[in-house]
């Protein structure tokens, strides 16, 4: 089956558009606007089933952009997805890092250069993270979500769990 001219210009159109739009949203923290790309996608994808069911002419091109859309959409959750298991397991060494220190040292380190890792490294690694320490208090270690620029976790070193904190 031979795809028209305007037709193959409308498929380029969206695969353009979607490459875009998987740049843009692909970016850490800027996963969140993947719902704001859903929505309209979503009844765009809608009217492209009636196309595709009942408009034999428009049924190859109608399939090919909403496939180009929905691999658009998976790639963008999947490179969420590696991204938030890759950051965790990076924090989750460092946690392991802190908990050691404070196994043989009896303490918790006052900062984390006393581990070895500089403010940069833990910026490379974790992209915006801290970890604080009071005497009287328990550590505070943090690191910014991948999804969403606002959204932080906090690691809870009393549960030993990894606390999601929206902002």
């Amino acid at each position: 089956m031979s795809i028209s001219k305007p037709h193959r210009r409308r498929i380029y159109h969206s695969l353009w558009l979607a490459t875009a739009t998987v740049l843009f949203v692909g970016q850490s923290g800027f996963g969140f606007v993947l719902i704001l790309v859903c929505l309209p996608l979503f009844v765009w994808l809608s009217c492209s089933a009636y196309i595709i069911l009942c408009i034999a002419e428009q049924r190859a091109q109608q399939m090919i952009r909403a496939l180009i859309w929905l691999l658009a959409v998976a790639l963008i959750v999947g490179v969420h997805h590696l991204r938030d298991v890759s950051t965790r397991h990076q924090a989750d060494e460092v946690v392991f890092l802190i908990k050691r220190y404070a196994q043989t040292h009896g303490r918790y380190p006052a900062t984390l250069d006393a581990l070895g890792i500089r403010r940069l490294q833990l910026q490379e690694r974790l992209g915006r993270a801290g970890y604080f320490y009071h005497e009287m208090e328990m550590p505070y270690f943090y690191y910014k979500s991948s999804f969403s620029a606002f959204d932080t976790y906090v690691y809870d070193f009393k549960k030993s769990v990894w606390i999601f904190r929206p902002d």
